[in-house]
């Protein structure tokens, strides 16, 4: 991780994540929605159909890549 941040610091931002959460019905996926209100995110691209049927996540929208690049934000 250090090393990408290192490559890339004009976009990489590092947070520390302190929120616990407990929503997704894989709980392995919790750590991504934590970061997401950690980092006040607006978005969150994913493949991953546990995290995609939650739409939003607070003020984080969960969408695919595809959807992403489609959307007229």
């Amino acid at each position: 991780m250090d090393e990408f941040a290192a490559t890339f610091p004009q976009v990489v931002q590092i947070f520390k994540v302190s929120t616990v959460v407990d929503v997704c019905r894989d709980s392995k996926d919790n750590f991504l929605l934590a970061l997401s209100q950690d980092a006040e995110a607006d978005f969150l691209i994913t493949g991953d159909k546990d995290l995609l049927v939650l739409h939003n996540f607070g003020k984080t929208k969960i969408l695919t890549l595809s959807d992403f690049i489609n959307a007229n934000f």
